[in-house]
């Protein structure tokens, strides 16, 4: 009998061929991840996806500290739901397809979340506080007292004081700035 040995990953493997025939040999190109590696993980027969970076790999799971877990659900419309997960780790097996991403995908997928991650030390932490359109923000006024109002996103007053960082979502937040202000202020006098 004929033995036909293939070299895949590193790993040797022998089929055995008919003595007579035809032979077909297909080759399906297959990412296999690797440690330091970003990637976008999705699970089949589900729309489950996951984005992190691998922090260890084992002939069958790949590890990770913390990632991007999204999962589409259908009813009567999609509803994306993303939620951080923090040191898990997935099956590597057929059902799951692996794509390799840049660091720079992986952390816009993080930014759509809510939070900003750093590739080297594999931390995330949350940005910077955004209202939407309808949102009740609070802002120091003239008087250094606490104003709400709703954010409207149209305003040049509205985005000066977001660029400033002098919108908060709460009034505890504002008022604690404002303390904060007039330490400073009490101390120049």
């Amino acid at each position: 009998m004929k033995k036909l040995k293939l070299t895949i990953n590193g790993e040797v493997k022998t089929f055995d061929l008919p003595e007579n025939g035809e032979y077909k040999c297909e080759v399906e190109e297959s990412y296999v991840p690797k440690v330091g590696d970003c990637v976008r993980v999705q699970i089949h027969p589900y729309n489950d996806f996951y984005w992190f970076k691998i922090t260890k790999v084992t002939n069958k799971n790949a590890y990770f500290k913390q990632g991007v877990y999204t999962y589409l659900y259908l009813k009567k419309e999609i509803n994306n739901l993303d939620v951080i997960k923090i040191e898990s780790f997935i099956y590597i097996n057929d059902e799951r397809i692996y794509t390799q991403i840049t660091p720079e995908e992986l952390k816009a997928k993080y930014a759509e979340a809510g939070y900003d991650w750093d590739y080297e030390t594999d931390t995330i932490k949350p940005l910077k506080w955004m209202p939407k359109p309808g949102d009740y923000a609070w802002y120091l006024n003239n008087l250094f007292k606490s104003w709400r109002f709703i954010f409207e996103g149209n305003g040049g007053f509205e985005k000066d004081l977001l660029d400033k960082g002098l919108l908060f979502p709460t009034e505890e937040e504002c008022q604690k700035f404002a303390d904060h202000c007039m330490k400073y202020i009490n101390k120049n006098k």
